[in-house]
């Protein structure tokens, strides 16, 4: 009788430590591939392994660790091995594209990035040449894989139902449990992993502290679901010195007031409270004094303001920044989904929304404060804008076009020779008469010969150009981009001689920017340009903005600035009119506070600088400053992205 009865119980107890015991094999097994490919990854693109966010990011690994487990576990012995298998080949491949994305790009890949891969086609040679030369570290990611086929022994094998549902509930148990311990450390400043988890869309800080897995799982479900803040954004404003005892400010008759009290979505609400308490900047003594002017605005590929120390390469661009207004204050972010982000914030003066192409995702919502829209208004009868690559990428038909520009690219009506990268002089030649004489007219150009890979074999710019750098004491890769950049230097002579022959020059105001820095040079590169290392944070994306008309008296001005800041100094400058609260950055003329903003919510003001990854201050701040800008930081991410999502000025401004 004992027997019987014990016997049962030691068999199912027996049953339980072998199922337990397999489930324990594949966890640590699983376990160690994520945490050693984490580590790795830190390791090779941030040059350290963040060892205090490592309790997050080992929180969340044993949660997956202990899923793939149990899916390994459905299945009978040999089956549970392929499984598993498949499951490392996928963890070595999706580490692995994120190194390589990060070395050709600079910032981490994103889902959306994986479901427009086939736009990167035309980058495929530049790809097998990052991929091979990187083959021994892509191969390391892969070394779990060896491990599992050489010791795999004893770990697989089909669990009892029974057993399976205990590792599920303690799967849910330690869910829950990562997130109660996100809400217990939380501290409401940037980076923490509260905010990151719940509040922001910050990849980089992401990885870095909740890891990539997570940071992915978070991305994919934004990307089907949508995303909001869990919670919505302080209302805080920047400060104005005196300018309301003398000038009007720059707003729109909107009334907020109406808007609120009609709103029934949340959403709109939290937005319309957000912009009725932002307080707008005030006209000045620069408002309209190109009103009527002609204005050329370039954004041109991978410009860095290193390049003026060489007028011998280029005469008309140094005469250019030496003659006119120069910002030597100024930066460029590198924004996390794509090259066409820095475009997207010094055209539209808004944020670009993490996870998608912010351009290509407003094609079709209402733009009333971009440059050629407003142009258009004011009855400018050339509104154009030219790309001399594929007019396709980035959907910029789709998006320029609603931008109010009359555009044309390689494919449609810009017939510049197709190269690799095409040529910016030629994009000149093709264009210029279209609009020489015809003022007034507003022109933009977006260029590519200054594009990466920067070598005298695949960059047929840098190869055109290659004797007149052969002298300088710079490595290959230095000399191949200053020699490409030589393209952009004969296009402003082309456009200068143009509009000189046909009278237009001196009514004609050049504005230049750079759409990011030379990420395809390597930090020794970036150094040996720069002249001396560069600090990564702040100095590697500062940068150069200009403006130059004829007969402009030569000025300096070294207030922090970005390239949120371009469209609503241009507006301002021409006289255009706009609303200040409804877009992030501000006149550079006015008294409003500057404020540099960079994408891993980082910031610059008058009074220091802020870095959000190691919360390191610099000049004279107390706390309370700081958690105003960092609150005000916040709030212009958040609100950019709603402004794309929900085509906020079409709600607020179209009838």
């Amino acid at each position: 009788t004992i027997r019987c009865i014990l016997y049962p119980q030691v068999l199912n107890y027996g049953k339980m430590m072998n199922d337990f015991q397999h489930i324990f094999n594949r966890f640590c097994y699983f376990l160690g591939t994520i945490l050693i490919s984490e580590m790795l990854l830190q390791l090779l693109i941030y040059n350290r392994v963040y060892w205090l966010n490592m309790p997050y990011i080992i929180m969340f690994s044993i949660l997956y660790a202990l899923v793939a487990s149990l899916i390994c576990s459905i299945f009978k012995e040999k089956a549970g091995f392929r499984v598993a298998m498949g499951l490392s080949v996928f963890s070595g491949l999706l580490y692995g594209a994120q190194y390589l994305y990060y070395i050709f790009f600079k910032t981490p890949l994103q889902v959306f990035n994986l479901t427009n891969a086939g736009k990167a086609a035309e980058f495929a040679g530049e790809a097998v040449t990052v991929i091979i030369n990187n083959l021994p570290t892509l191969l390391v990611f892969f070394m779990p894989c060896l491990a599992l086929w050489l010791f795999n022994k004893n770990m697989f094998g089909r669990i009892r139902l029974k057993s399976f549902a205990a590792g599920a509930g303690v799967a849910v148990v330690m869910w829950a449990a990562a997130c109660g311990v996100l809400t217990i450390t939380n501290d409401d400043a940037p980076g923490t992993p509260y905010n990151l988890y719940y509040n922001d869309t910050n990849v980089p800080a992401s990885q870095k502290t909740l890891g990539v897995l997570t940071t992915m799982r978070i991305d994919a479900q934004r990307t089907v679901f949508g995303f909001s803040p869990k919670d919505a954004p302080v209302v805080v404003t920047r400060e104005n010195g005196n300018s309301t005892d003398k000038y009007e400010p720059n707003v729109l008759d909107i009334d907020f007031s109406q808007l609120i009290d009609n709103e029934t979505d949340q959403e709109l609400l939290n937005m319309h409270n957000y912009f009725a308490g932002q307080t707008p900047s005030y006209k000045n003594e620069h408002t309209g004094m190109f009103k009527g002017c002609n204005l050329v605005f370039i954004v041109a590929e991978s410009f860095y303001y290193p390049m003026l120390e060489h007028p011998e390469l280029y005469p008309t661009l140094c005469s250019m920044v030496n003659e006119g207004w120069n910002f030597t204050n100024f930066y460029t972010p590198l924004f996390n989904v794509s090259t066409s982000d820095g475009e997207y914030a010094a055209i539209t003066g808004l944020l670009p929304k993490s996870g998608v192409w912010s351009f290509s995702s407003s094609s079709n919502n209402y733009l009333p404060f971009v440059l050629a829209n407003q142009f258009r208004n004011e009855g400018y009868g050339t509104v154009a804008a030219y790309h001399n690559h594929t007019y396709t990428y980035y959907d910029r038909d789709k998006s320029h076009p609603n931008l109010g520009y009359d555009y044309k690219g390689v494919g449609n009506g810009l017939d510049v020779k197709v190269t690799w990268p095409e040529s910016d002089q030629e994009m000149a030649q093709c264009s210029v008469d279209e609009y020489a004489g015809e003022a007034p007219f507003h022109v933009y150009y977006l260029t590519v010969s200054g594009h990466l890979e920067y070598n005298f074999d695949g960059n047929n710019m840098a190869a055109r150009h290659r004797d007149e750098v052969a002298d300088l004491s710079y490595s290959q890769p230095v000399k191949a981009y200053l020699a490409a950049n030589i393209e952009l230097e004969l296009m402003l002579e082309e456009i200068v001689a143009a509009l000189e022959e046909s009278g237009e020059l001196e009514n004609t105001v050049f504005a230049l920017t750079a759409d990011h820095y030379p990420y395809g040079l390597r930090d020794e590169c970036i150094n040996e340009l720069v002249g001396h290392k560069v600090e990564q944070n702040f100095e590697l994306y500062r940068n150069g903005f200009f403006i130059w008309k004829p007969g402009l008296d030569a000025q300096e001005y070294d207030s922090p600035m970005c390239s949120l800041d371009i469209l609503p100094t241009l507006s301002n400058l021409f006289g255009l009119d706009y609303d200040s609260r409804l877009l992030m950055g501000r006149d550079v003329f006015s008294d409003t506070e500057a404020l540099a903003i960079f994408n891993d919510r980082s910031w610059i003001t008058e009074r220091g600088s802020y870095n959000a990854n190691t919360r390191e201050v610099t000049g004279k701040m107390d706390q309370a400053y700081i958690d105003r800008i960092n609150t005000l930081v916040h709030g212009k991410f958040v609100y950019s992205a709603k402004i794309l999502e929900r085509d906020y000025y079409r709600v607020v401004l179209e009838d």
